[in-house]
């Protein structure tokens, strides 16, 4: 008997053992979740309130017993997005054993909103049934303020950036009207027979055109940019014969190519190849793509046109200079506003927004722009627009 009692009385000393350290586990683990700088929320599968840690008062301002025994529900505010669907989903993932992510809107005891990004997980008995819920929530309060107010500067920026589109779009109208009649009368004086010999071989006549298309030119380039930019360019798709359109162009500029000693030959090997583009458009891209390869080629060498057929249903213009090429660092801001292909950016006149506008127009011509360059060997820039027979209707649309 009494070596059954010793065994007894060791066996509950141990159990007692066993308990207590236990219990000091779970009071460190309690220690440890009240510490916590997140809130902490355990419910019973019907969802009633078991548990909350310090952290829970402080943010909601009901204290542990106000919590205990009521329902989430407490913290409702409302004004949650389409708040019906978003709780029944909430359920449906939690029942079925999934953790569930999101954010609440919640409202504290004095009435204040506050945000919480949450992640809320099932805790299974030993028969594997969900017995509990257990939430860990984040104050998101001031984070959410600060990128409210952040995507509301940024729709006041692009509706002021719109508006200045479209008040830079109205006021190119106004200035085109003075420009074109100080050409318009400068060619006059230019052709006129009976002007003094001594102001034309001053050439002030001749350099007044030749600054005043310098000009057009310039504010063509930024009036296209800004309608662009502005959603306001009307485009007319239609099937379109790209060769007429690039011999056109290499008229255009046959004298810049001229003063350089440069020679533009085209390949084409095909005939009759119609692709869907709208023809203004697809001039103005081609013309600045030539005029950069003609600006930045060599002195003496040639700038080459080549057509080819990448895919069935597309076709490739190819202009190809041998200038000294783009340096590696510049390659990734080619088509970005302001930027220049050659070394030294006040060493060719221009704005740097040709490549943009032409970048601008083939995506909006549902085609792809990109180029390939060599150091001291030059560069290939490429055009890849859809064939179509020459039978398509037209699409007329604004951009």
């Amino acid at each position: 008997f009494k070596n059954l009692l010793g065994k007894k009385t060791n066996e509950c000393n141990s159990e007692i053992t066993k308990r207590k350290k236990y219990a000091e586990k779970l009071e460190i683990f309690s220690r440890a979740v009240e510490a916590l700088p997140v809130t902490v929320v355990i419910t019973d599968r019907n969802g009633t309130i078991e548990y909350v840690n310090q952290k829970f008062s402080d943010l909601t301002q009901y204290s542990f017993e106000e919590a205990v025994g009521k329902n989430p529900r407490i913290l409702k505010s409302n004004h949650q997005d389409q708040d019906q669907e978003f709780y029944k989903s909430m359920w449906e993932t939690l029942l079925a054993g999934s953790d569930w992510y999101g954010i609440f809107c919640n409202k504290k005891k004095n009435g204040d909103l506050f945000y919480e990004r949450a992640s809320i997980s099932s805790i299974k008995d030993e028969q594997g049934e969900i017995s509990h819920f257990v939430g860990i929530k984040e104050d998101i309060t001031e984070e959410k303020r600060i990128l409210d107010e952040l995507k509301k500067a940024k729709i006041s920026a692009e509706q002021a950036n719109k508006a200045k589109s479209v008040f830079l779009s109205s006021m190119g109208h106004e200035l085109r009207t003075p420009l074109n009649a100080i050409l318009g009368f400068s060619q006059l004086l230019d052709e006129d027979d009976n002007l003094p010999p001594e102001i034309k071989q001053k050439g002030y006549v001749r350099n007044i055109l030749k600054s005043g298309y310098k000009l057009l030119e310039l504010f063509n380039d930024v009036f296209d940019l800004v309608q662009i930019e502005a959603g306001i360019m009307e485009m007319c798709i239609e099937p379109v014969d790209p060769l007429p359109v690039i011999n056109e162009v290499i008229d255009e500029v046959k004298d810049k190519a001229d003063t350089r000693n440069i020679k533009i030959i085209t390949e084409s090997p095909w005939q009759n190849q119609f692709i869907l583009a709208d023809r203004i458009m697809l001039r103005q891209i081609i013309r600045h793509l030539m005029s950069n390869a003609v600006k930045y080629g060599r002195i003496g060498e040639n700038v080459k046109v080549h057509c080819e057929k990448t895919r069935k249903d597309t076709l490739r213009i190819n202009i190809m200079d041998r200038g000294p090429g783009i340096p590696e660092e510049k390659i990734v801001h080619m088509f970005e506003p302001f930027n220049y292909q050659g070394e030294d950016q006040y060493s060719v006149q221009g704005l740097g927004i040709g490549l943009p506008i032409a970048k601008k127009m083939v995506e909006q011509m549902d085609g792809i722009i990109g180029f390939s360059t060599k150091i001291d060997e030059g560069s290939t820039f490429y055009v890849d627009l859809p064939l179509t027979s020459g039978l398509t209707e037209n699409k007329n649309e604004v951009v």
